[in-house]
């Protein structure tokens, strides 16, 4: 009876153990994905906010028509709004790998802002 209850709990450990390590490295493969996206994204924000800047100052000017300043100005803050999900995201993840794996937090590569 003992040695049937010890090889129980051990096998529900194992599956335990088997079903962590399967989170961490789903998580950890999202992290990978996340910060690729966060990088890709964070490369494009900066030309778009010049095509902005160049629109505030034609739109100003009476240059550009206001349906294109306003698509302009709406891709900017929806393209910088993803950008801050993505990050907040990639935080988030970064915390629940390290809290599943019983690590003290860090933060999380190529997150700051640009």
């Amino acid at each position: 009876m003992e040695r049937a209850t010890r090889a129980q709990l051990r096998a529900e450990y194992q599956v335990r153990l088997d079903q962590t390590e399967a989170d961490a490295w789903r998580i950890w493969h999202g992290l990978v994905l996340l910060r690729t996206q966060v990088q890709q994204l964070a490369r494009s924000v900066p030309e778009l906010r010049k095509m902005a800047e160049t629109g505030r100052k034609a739109y100003a000017a009476g240059n550009l028509a206001p349906a294109t300043y306003v698509l302009l100005e709406t891709s900017l803050s929806a393209r910088e709004g993803e950008l801050f999900d993505l990050r907040a995201t990639l935080w988030q993840d970064a915390i629940a790998l390290r809290t599943l794996l019983a690590m003290t937090p860090l933060i999380p590569e190529q997150t700051h802002a640009h």
